[in-house]
C-alpha cells in the first residue's frame, strides 16, 4: 500500500510544527500552561493524532485538522483524572477554565479563539478607529488543569488567566494592555 503525496505532505507539516520549541509559560495553582507558537495538531489533539499515515484515527481526523482555521489561537484544556474521577465534573472544569479563558480575551480585546475584535458602533458597522490591536495570538495553547481549580473561584482563575494572556502577549512580541 503506497502513500500518497498529501499524505506525506501532512506528515512532514505535522512533524515540522511538532518540533518547534515549546513553550512552558509559568504554572499557576490552577493549571499548567504549555504553548507553541506553530499550530500543531500534536499538542491540541493529542489523544486523537497519529504520525503514521496509516492509522485509522489519522485518516479519519485529517480532513478536520486541515480544514481548522489558522489564523487564531488553538486551546486545548486537558483536566486529567487527578482533577476528579467523575467525567461531568472534569468536563465542568474544563467549561468553566474556557469561559473564564474567552472572558480574559474579550477584555485583552480578543475573541475566543484570539483574533482582535474590531470596535463597532451600536448597528454592527466598524467604527472609523477600525480594528483595536492589528495583531492576534497563534499557536497552540495547552491547559492542563490542577486539582485546585475545583475549589478556586472564578476571580482567581481569572486573574491566573489574566497573568496567561499577558505572558502570551510577551512571548508573541505583542504589545500589552497593561
Amino acid at each position: 500500500m503506497g502513500i500518497s503525496q498529501r499524505s506525506r505532505r501532512l506528515v512532514a507539516n505535522a512533524v515540522a510544527a511538532h518540533k518547534t520549541k515549546i513553550t512552558r509559560l509559568p504554572p499557576t495553582p490552577s493549571f499548567h500552561p504549555t504553548y507553541k507558537k506553530a499550530h500543531d495538531p500534536t499538542l491540541s489533539h493529542s489523544h486523537t493524532y497519529r504520525f503514521e499515515p496509516w492509522e485509522v484515527v489519522r485518516v479519519r481526523n485529517e480532513p478536520r485538522i486541515a480544514a481548522r482555521d489558522r489564523s487564531g489561537l488553538w486551546v486545548t484544556i486537558v483536566a486529567p483524572m487527578k482533577v476528579s474521577s467523575k467525567v461531568v465534573v472534569r468536563r465542568w472544569c474544563a467549561r468553566r477554565v474556557k469561559a473564564g479563558l474567552g472572558r480574559v480575551l474579550g477584555r485583552w480585546g480578543f475573541d475566543a479563539e484570539g483574533r482582535p475584535l474590531n470596535q463597532r458602533d451600536g448597528t454592527g458597522g466598524e467604527v472609523a478607529g477600525g480594528p483595536r490591536q492589528p495583531w492576534a495570538l497563534k499557536g497552540s495553547l495547552q491547559l492542563m488543569l490542577n486539582q485546585d481549580v475545583l475549589t478556586t473561584g472564578k476571580e482567581k482563575i481569572e486573574d491566573d488567566l489574566e497573568t496567561l494572556v499577558k505572558e502570551l502577549c510577551k512571548v508573541n512580541g505583542l504589545k500589552t494592555l497593561g
